[in-house]
This record gives structure tokens, C-alpha cells and sequence, in this order.
């Protein structure tokens, strides 16, 4: 054999050779490149879901916290409501025991007055238009400034308010909780 076969028989086989290992690479290559589109695809679906999980997360946090100031809000403008009225109320309350209920009044308080000093020490302090009624019940009179109603010791270390608009005071926080059952129809 000559020189110049051996020479395009050695370029040959050689040639064969990479042609072999060109293919395995290109197949190789493939194999690699399908296998990594395959993780890339799961990598991209786990994302998406950690996403999607992620997402719904924050919207309900943020549902949440608009609920709650809502509800925040809600409490406010119904505080704000009840403030507004308390006062015509406490007004009102006072008025209905002024008008019908004051001797009654009177004498629960000198009943109250019993149980911590003697009757002999008890006076009722109040204003001008309330002295008959005073008198009427049988209790001894001071004068005091109108609207003034409280059974006192003579010494002035016993006081029990008996006035209606100290009642009504006394008592708002029940008033203020029936106004809000009766406003909102919820139990007060």
C-alpha cells in the first residue's frame, strides 16, 4: 500500500470517527437540551404556582384588612351616632322622672340614706321648685341650686345625687346600650 492510501485511509477512518462523535454529540446535545426543557417547563410550573399561592395570599390580607377597617369604620359612625344622642336622652330620662317619678325617687334615695346614717341626720338639699315636694314627703328641707336634688347628713359627709339628671348620667351607659339595641337591632 502506498503512502498516499494509507494517508486517505487514515483521513478516512478519521473522518468516520468525527462523523461518529459529531453524531453522538449532536444526539448527546439533544438528550441534554430535551432534559432541560423538561426541568425548565417543571421549574416554570412550580413557579407559577408559588405565584399563584403567593397572590391569593396578599388578597386575602388585603380583603382582610379591608374588612376590618370597614368594620373598624362601621363602629366609629355608629359611636358617633350614639355620642350624638346620648345627651337628648340623658335630657329625656331626667324629664320623665322630673315630671312623674320624683317622689318616688326621693324616697328610694332616703331608703339608701337609712342604711348608712340615721334619719335624724338626713336632710334633702334642693332648689326652690322641688321644696314642696320635699316638704309634702315629710323630709327636711336646705336649699340648694335648681335642678339640685341629694340626700345629705347634716355634717355633709353622707351625699346620695337623687337628681334626675344625676340619674339619668348615673344610668347612661344602660341607656346608651338599649339606644344601640334599638338602633342596630343587636342585644345590648
Amino acid at each position: 500500500m502506498s503512502l498516499e492510501e494509507i494517508r486517505k485511509s487514515i483521513e478516512k477512518e478519521a473522518k468516520g470517527r468525527a462523523d461518529s462523535i459529531n453524531g453522538e454529540g449532536a444526539a448527546e446535545a439533544a438528550d441534554i437540551l430535551k432534559t432541560a426543557r423538561a426541568s425548565a417547563s417543571d421549574i416554570l410550573k412550580a413557579a407559577n404556582a408559588e405565584a399563584q399561592k403567593e397572590m391569593a395570599r396578599i388578597k386575602h390580607e388585603q380583603t382582610s384588612g379591608a374588612q376590618m377597617q370597614a368594620s373598624s369604620m362601621m363602629v366609629a359612625a355608629k359611636e358617633q351616632v350614639l355620642e350624638q344622642h346620648i345627651d337628648r336622652l340623658k335630657k329625656g330620662i331626667a324629664a320623665q322622672i322630673e315630671s312623674k317619678k320624683l317622689d318616688k325617687v326621693i324616697s328610694a334615695a332616703a331608703k339608701q340614706f337609712a342604711k348608712f346614717s340615721a334619719k335624724s341626720e338626713m336632710v334633702v338639699r334642693a332648689g326652690k321648685s322641688d321644696a314642696k315636694l320635699v316638704k309634702k314627703l315629710g323630709y327636711e328641707y336646705v336649699a340648694g341650686r335648681e335642678g339640685q336634688l341629694s340626700i345629705e347628713s347634716r355634717d355633709g359627709s353622707i351625699s346620695i345625687d337623687a337628681s334626675p339628671a344625676g340619674l339619668a348620667s348615673m344610668h347612661a351607659a344602660e341607656a346608651r346600650a338599649l339606644l344601640a339595641a334599638k338602633l342596630w337591632k343587636v342585644k345590648g
